[in-house]
């Protein structure tokens, strides 16, 4: 399945959840650094009032991906099989963001108040995942 999204927006406050978290006046921005809780002090900046955090929410996705062989019975029958599938199936295999985006998902929706819709704070991150298989019969 492909799916995606194209001129959305979103209000990204993960920036300002920091800055209200560590950036207040009882914790110093350099010992968030330290402490490894961001990456660098220009991550915690007060952005309440601005559209600099409003971002492009656009993205393409190939969602699932399933693709599998039966074997034939005669090329089965000199193996002594009755049946024999392999498969193959991934979930996510390609996620593509706006490279103004930088959070980790534009879909997730941080609450379901019609007053704070289209805010959220970075995302829940989308795993990727892969599986193979094989079925057989004797």
């Amino acid at each position: 399945m492909i799916q995606g999204s194209q001129g959305a927006e979103v209000r990204n406050v993960g920036d300002e959840y920091f800055f209200n978290w560590f950036g207040n006046a009882t914790v110093n921005p350099q010992q968030a650094v330290i402490d490894g809780v961001v990456p660098n002090a220009s991550f915690i900046k007060q952005k309440v009032l601005t559209n600099l955090i409003v971002q492009p929410a656009g993205y393409f996705s190939l969602r699932n991906v399933n693709i599998g062989y039966n074997f034939s019975k005669r090329q089965l029958s000199r193996l002594g099989l009755d049946n024999l599938r392999v498969y193959a199936s991934g979930q996510n295999l390609i996620y593509k963001t706006s490279d103004k985006y930088f959070g980790f998902n534009p879909e997730f929706i941080d609450t379901p108040d019609p007053r704070k819709y289209g805010e959220q704070r970075a995302g829940t991150p989308l795993f990727r995942t892969m599986s193979v298989g094989v079925n057989l019969n004797f």
